[in-house]
């Protein structure tokens, strides 16, 4: 068996998001490159013409690549592609389990109440449908994975679930909080090692008064290492992502005891509302960043 194939709208969604996300963190990291850039050159003792034009020109792009990221704004369409794109997943595979509001024994009725579902869902989502515009949009919408899963025994589809969704899931969450505790480790020593360098080269300038040191320099990266941890909020999601593994490995439970339909349909409803309202937060706690 193989993991689940999802929608060509969850493909879409999912390109959007992972495309956005790249072009956000693409700029944030060109802004603090060019501060850093004519942060060095302060350094420099140079009157020539063509040095001031090409150091104001640095000033220049840092105000275009500010001035771009305010009005594109592609951190708001990376959230909501990313939270459209995890909405059709919980879908999919509620579809696929047969759980509610899918359940029902007829497949034509299935299909169409996961393709009015779908619909619904992207017309909420038209302000990023520019996006999605621009990608491939050709595939099907009820994969023939989703539905030769959907059509297999209960002990088969319980345990695909088990298997491809709650420890596939379980594991990715407490890898994402292994590396975001990783990050906020490595990312604090290098903070902290520009700020005890800033603070030995200002003692050493009392001493020196000739050298020049480049404090302006490690200032301005000290302060882009800080932004970028703000950005990324490492120690908040890594925490926020070992909780949701926990939380993944009790729900399990309920799945594993579940022995009919109705308590299946029930048990996967609830594992499925722990990936949602994970990302729920998620979202709006990038949100409430801004």
């Amino acid at each position: 068996m193989t993991d689940l194939q999802y929608p060509a709208l969850f493909q879409s969604a999912d390109a959007a998001s992972n495309e956005q996300q790249k072009l956000y963190l693409t700029l944030i990291r060109g802004e603090y490159g060019l501060l850093v850039t004519a942060a060095i050159l302060t350094l420099v003792d140079c009157n020539d013409p063509v040095f001031l034009s090409g150091y104001a020109c640095i000033f220049v792009a840092s105000l275009a690549v500010l001035a771009w990221r305010a009005h594109t704004r592609p951190e708001q369409s990376w959230y909501k592609a990313r939270a459209l794109a995890e909405s059709i997943k919980t879908l999919s595979w509620r579809y696929a389990m047969r759980a509610q509001p899918f359940d029902d024994d007829r497949q034509a009725d299935a299909n169409k109440d996961f393709r009015d579902t779908l619909a619904a869902l992207l017309k909420s989502n038209r302000q990023i449908g520019e996006h999605l515009a621009r990608l491939d949009a050709s595939g099907p919408q009820i994969t023939d994975n989703m539905s030769d899963m959907r059509n297999s025994t209960l002990p088969i589809r319980k345990s695909y679930y088990l298997t491809y969704r709650i420890n596939d899931q379980k594991t990715w969450y407490a890898l994402k909080a292994i590396a975001n505790r990783s990050a906020a480790r490595n990312w604090q020593y290098v903070g902290g090692s520009l700020y005890i360098i800033s603070t030995i080269m200002v003692i050493l300038r009392i001493r020196f008064t000739d050298v020049i040191f480049p404090i302006e320099p490690a200032i301005v990266g000290a302060s882009a290492v800080l932004g970028w941890m703000q950005i990324k909020k490492f120690n908040e999601l890594a925490s926020a992502y070992a909780l949701t593994a926990h939380e993944i490995g009790l729900a399990e439970t309920i799945v594993t005891d579940a022995h009919t339909e109705i308590s299946f349909s029930k048990a996967v409803n609830e594992v499925e509302l722990v990936f949602s309202r994970e990302h729920t937060q998620w979202v709006a706690r990038q949100t409430a960043g801004e």
